[in-house]
């Protein structure tokens, strides 16, 4: 029988052995990839009062009230040397989203989503991703990831990122899919029910200036088989919708210049008709003092014309953060048949607190005969609490007043409030 000391030293032998497997393993493993972690949860409360009193009905965008979350991870890992000059990295984002009370204190747990699932390829500064993605333009007023709402917005397909130069101009190429028509057992012809979404954007404005951005853009929106519109459009040709667009970004001392415009043209997809659209979006900003900051601005997206029968007019927003332009409360809703005036106040009162208010003014371009274009006025105020590192509180109110004699049918006081925390690593 072994004595104590005796167990003792072939316990702390079998534990070198094991250490020095481990040791040399983990060498010969030493240029496999390992996995970083990010992570992002927030619960929001949003409560809508008259909202029905303007035609909005809905459990997002209507009445009542509400409480959302959202748990996102982020797994990434490091790059793989895979030869030939290339690395090679995968992105995996699962979450679990929704409203409280949708499986609460019942047997059923949650469903988890992916929002992004990706590999992505990359030479020196040129990348390419395949899979699922974000996508983020400009201040997010064409494309954008929706970040505020529970789910966001992601990609399925692949963009190629061209670097221009080592200032930071570059050249993205992208092809996705926004929705696949086929299904077991159909008879569709081939395409139908299909719709992509195409385009380049490319970031010219540091080969002009360190203090400008200057981003051109054409975008695509395909259904390459008809199945919508008149029966003579039905599994038509392939009916196509092209956005031309600007913007730029310009600083100089303490102000801001922004400006973004565009044109549509081609065969609006839902319809079959001619389009002919524009859109145009600038603001200045000025910093007054330390921490505070103004800017005035104005937008106008073009509607429909109900007397011009074979053209359509009517700008299609694609897939924007449309309320961070048109009013927190949504009320106005997508970019189209739109004008607005806002002023826009930021104050930093500290490190950790700041405060916002934006005022908006509201027109509707095209409207019905005896219709005001004025629409309304809204008024959101938010304040947001950094709590610790990456951990902030937000609270908001947003007040729209309508014009009865207007698009919005009422005057009635449409109340909407909201706060959230959020945790972001």
């Amino acid at each position: 029988m072994q004595n104590k000391g005796t167990s003792q030293l072939l316990l702390a032998g079998a534990f070198l052995s094991a250490l020095a497997v481990t040791s040399n393993a983990a060498a010969q493993e030493a240029d496999a990839p390992q996995l970083t972690v990010g992570a992002s949860f927030f619960t929001r409360y949003e409560l809508r009062e008259n909202f029905r009193e303007v035609g909005l009905v809905g459990r997002r965008i209507g009445e009542g009230d509400g409480a959302v979350y959202r748990a996102r991870l982020n797994l990434r890992s490091t790059e793989l040397d895979v030869g030939n000059g290339l690395n090679a990295s995968v992105l995996f984002a699962p979450q679990a989203a929704g409203y409280w009370g949708d499986v609460s204190g019942g047997l059923t747990d949650l469903g988890l989503g992916t929002h992004e699932a990706k590999l992505r390829i990359r030479r020196d500064q040129h990348w390419l991703d395949v899979g699922r993605f974000e996508m983020i333009y400009g201040e997010h007023l064409v494309v954008g990831n929706v970040d505020w709402n529970e789910f966001g917005r992601s990609f399925d397909g692949m963009r190629l990122h061209l670097a221009a130069d080592d200032r930071g101009s570059y050249v993205d190429v992208f092809a996705t899919q926004i929705a696949e028509g086929g299904a077991v057992g159909s008879t569709d012809p081939f395409g139908a029910g299909d719709t992509y979404f195409l385009g380049v954007y490319a970031g010219i404005g540091p080969m002009l200036a360190s203090n400008l951005e200057l981003d051109v853009y054409t975008f695509f929106l395909v259904d390459p088989r008809v199945t919508q519109g008149p029966p003579e459009a039905v599994d038509g040709d392939a009916a196509a919708e092209m956005t031309q667009g600007v913007r730029a970004k310009y600083r100089i001392n303490s102000v801001v210049l922004r400006a973004e415009a565009g044109v549509q043209v081609g065969e609006r997809i839902a319809t079959d008709q001619d389009m002919l659209a524009f859109q145009v979006d600038a603001d200045a900003t000025v910093a007054v003092a330390d921490g505070v900051k103004v800017a005035v601005g104005g937008q106008y997206a073009s509607g429909d014309d109900p007397d011009t029968i074979d053209t359509f007019e009517g700008w299609n927003q694609l897939f924007p953060t449309a309320h961070k332009f048109l009013g927190l409360a949504d009320v106005i809703g997508g970019r189209s048949n739109v004008a607005s005036a806002i002023a826009k106040g930021r104050w930093a009162i500290s490190p950790s607190v700041s405060v916002a208010a934006d005022q908006h003014v509201f027109f509707r371009p095209q409207t019905a005969a005896g219709v005001d274009a004025y629409t309304g006025v809204e008024t959101d105020i938010w304040g947001l609490w950094k709590l610790g590192r990456g951990l902030g509180l937000r609270a908001q109110y947003s007040l729209f007043v309508g014009n009865e004699s207007g698009p919005a049918g009422s005057s009635e006081l449409v109340h909407y409030v909201e706060t959230q925390l959020r945790l972001d690593f």
